[in-house]
């Protein structure tokens, strides 16, 4: 696994080591939180373009015309963390983007209302309705589909990103829904690392966010588990 992966985790900039020029040109912009400039670069439109993202969310199913060409797995994951990222900024965090979903949608005649009333549907999980008033949630689905287009095989650290995805996801719903064991699973394994068991702030970090979960889910026993793990972790 590149060393760039570990370094979108910790959210600074990428080593020197950290994957192709233009990748990591592309980590450098997210990590200083432009995603504007990383959503709208030659490479997010090919990404964007890719058949099915747009399914359900435009008039025609075509965003653009892509290009078709492979596609770099952590150019892919670098798009779907700005998207996930934009979408906290424009809920909870602030300040206002500056840019909108429109602007990521290449050659289509639609409008802000309509994308957000097409995207809405898509983020119900297990019958819970996400709530009617989030802003801009095709940014959301766009994410999830993307992280959902790739594999662990060469994206070590998607279990994690998942587990963010979802704690987000929840944020959204009444009612709190369980992930998929698999992707618990993935994390169990992601524990045994090497690159994490040496980065003390890293691992803390990772036993502190399925803490999280788990906590949201009314499970104080396992959260509790993991508060100590991220605590020992940590050295607090």
């Amino acid at each position: 696994m590149s060393q760039l992966q570990w370094d979108l985790l910790r959210g600074g900039a990428p080593s020197d080591q950290a994957g192709p020029s233009k990748t990591r040109s592309l980590a450098i912009q997210l990590a200083d939180t432009d995603f504007k400039a990383v959503l709208t670069s030659e490479e997010a439109r090919d990404v964007l373009s890719t058949p099915g993202l747009w399914d359900g969310l435009l008039p025609s199913t075509s965003a653009s015309t892509s290009t078709q060409q492979p596609r770099e797995p952590e150019m892919i994951l670098i798009i779907a963390i700005a998207l996930l990222h934009a979408f906290v900024q424009t809920n909870w965090t602030g300040p206002d983007l500056d840019f909108t979903p429109l602007d990521l949608v290449f050659g289509n005649d639609t409008t802000a209302e309509d994308l957000n009333a097409a995207a809405l549907p898509f983020l119900t999980l297990q019958g819970e309705p996400a709530y009617h008033l989030s802003a801009d949630v095709s940014l959301f689905l766009l994410s999830l589909r993307l992280l959902a287009s790739l594999d662990e095989e060469t994206i070590t650290t998607l279990p994690w990103w998942k587990l963010r995805l979802h704690l987000v996801h929840q944020a959204l719903l009444d009612e709190p829904v369980s992930i998929d064991p698999k992707i618990l699973e993935g994390l169990r394994l992601l524990k045994e690392h090497n690159e994490l068991k040496a980065d003390q702030d890293l691992s803390a970090s990772l036993d502190l966010e399925i803490g999280l979960y788990y906590h949201s889910l009314g499970m104080d026993k396992p959260a509790n588990q993991e508060f100590l793990s991220a605590a020992k972790a940590g050295g607090l």
